[in-house]
């Protein structure tokens, strides 16, 4: 897998694992549009991930990229790829949940925040069993699979 993150001339950024790249164009899948959101009340702003293609049904399907409308292309940092990888899976989740990511994008702010608290509590529960199929003289660290 090799995983870029690109910003086109539209200004829109994103990060994908870049499947096939010729001079002309590339074949990515899982494609997360990097969102800027601000809080002009708290005077605070950050950065949220978005499916680049809003109303398909599957986050992982292959999309096709014209080179000529990009202008920047970067290897993303370990720290944004944490969250990009985070926020690929819980679309992922999301869109098992019987959700399409139409859906996710017509949500409200109080709708979407019930949404995730379902999906980390399904984490917390799925690594609580992993925990205990392992055994109990087993510690899980994290990097996850790193095991002592």
């Amino acid at each position: 897998m090799t995983f870029k993150q690109l910003k086109f001339t539209n200004g829109d950024e994103i990060i994908a694992d870049v499947v096939d790249e010729e001079k002309s164009h590339m074949v990515i899948r899982a494609a997360m549009r990097i969102v800027e959101c601000e809080n002009l009340e708290e005077g605070y702003s950050y950065f949220a991930f978005r499916p680049f293609i809003s109303f398909t049904q599957d986050v992982e399907a292959l999309q096709l990229v014209h080179t000529n409308q990009l202008i920047v292309e970067a290897i993303p940092s370990k720290n944004i790829m944490k969250h990009y990888a985070s926020a690929v899976k819980r679309m992922t989740k999301f869109t098992k949940l019987g959700q399409t990511l139409e859906d996710f994008e017509m949500m409200s702010g109080e709708e979407m925040e019930n949404i995730i608290e379902q999906l980390v509590e399904d984490e917390v529960q799925e690594e609580l069993k992993e925990q205990k199929e392992l055994g109990e003289n087993v510690i899980v660290f994290k990097p996850k699979d790193t095991m002592h």
